[in-house]
């Protein structure tokens, strides 16, 4: 499920109800019957982002990317995961949710800086996946589509079509048809 689970054995000796409650960070319950405290360790997007940038900042140090590359893919996360989804647990983010993302950045910051939020992003949750802290079957950007930005259409005529387009133009102004 995306979530690293600690098993602690708990007995209340006094009261033996269920009781909910927060301990180091995490999510803790408390289950009558096997007398088992369970904390659920949650993942933000804001967890898994500052994860990915410090193995980035790592790779940068030992020459692997450079320093442009870490600071377009943090401007990338900034705009995007991080304006988005920080706060949010990084198995709850769904492919809709991400598109929605995608179609808001392209219309405010265009579509070539959409699809890099959604390409970073996809990275941030491949490398989460690597290091164990989500499943692999979690990640909600690998089926958005990143929408590249259209292409020029326009090409450069041949010479054949060059010449054809100076004949035609000379016989218009010939008066020929």
């Amino acid at each position: 499920t995306g979530r690293r689970y600690n098993q602690l054995n708990y007995r209340d000796n006094l009261s033996g109800l269920k009781r909910d409650g927060v301990a180091d960070g995490g999510l803790v319950r408390c289950s009558r019957a096997p007398q088992q405290l369970t904390l659920l360790a949650t993942l933000t997007v804001a967890d898994m982002v500052r994860a990915y940038m410090g193995a980035l900042v790592q790779r940068v140090e030992a020459g692997d990317r450079s320093t442009h590359t870490r600071v377009a893919y943090e401007k990338a996360l900034r705009i995007g995961a991080m304006r988005h989804f920080a706060a949010v647990e990084a198995d709850r983010v769904t492919p809709r949710q991400v598109a929605q993302m995608r179609a808001e950045i392209a219309e405010t910051r265009g579509p070539s800086i959409a699809a890099q939020a959604v390409k970073v992003f996809g990275m941030a949750y491949r490398h989460a996946q690597r290091e164990g802290l989500l499943g692999a079957d979690i990640d909600p950007t690998r089926h958005v589509r990143r929408r590249q930005p259209a292409r020029d259409r326009r090409r450069p005529l041949t010479a054949d079509a060059s010449r054809r387009v100076v004949e035609h133009c000379l016989d218009a102004l010939s008066g020929r048809p």
